[in-house]
């Protein structure tokens, strides 16, 4: 088995409704995140997986976070933030089921990604990983 990774980044806004600190407060990251695939290589191409493949993958799951703001729907703020987005006929919301913890939203990513190479016919010969990078010294790894 062999492991290939291939770097992201975004910048996105999020809050902590059950946090008590200053992560409840409206603030953002700018975040890096790996995608590490792990899989056999192809006799057919000699690797696991282009990285332009990787690429195309992930640019629809990064565009849900990109300059967006994650919250979780039981947030009692949600309410106004929907009403301020609307009149500002904006899109910016990421509206999550839980906190959007850097754990929560690393999970919500690996199962996008898992999604994408299900569709692809990927099922079973890559186990893909995620490591996002909240801030310079501080990640969480999904797998």
């Amino acid at each position: 088995m062999i492991k290939i990774a291939k770097t992201f980044k975004f910048s996105m806004g999020h809050t902590l409704w059950k946090y008590e600190g200053n992560c409840h407060n409206f603030h953002g990251h700018n975040y890096r995140l790996e995608v590490i695939l792990e899989g056999r290589i192809d006799s057919d191409t000699d690797m696991v997986l282009d990285y332009a493949e990787i690429k195309k993958i992930m640019e629809p799951i990064i565009d849900k976070y990109d300059h967006k703001f994650a919250i979780s729907k039981h947030d009692k703020r949600l309410a106004f933030l929907q009403q301020a987005d609307r009149h500002a006929g904006s899109d910016s919301l990421h509206i999550m089921e839980t906190d959007p913890t850097a754990e929560s939203i690393s999970g919500e990513i690996l199962a996008y990604i898992i999604m994408a190479l299900m569709d692809l016919g990927f099922r079973d010969t890559l186990i893909p990983h995620v490591r996002l990078w909240e801030t310079d010294d501080a990640y969480v790894e999904t797998f």
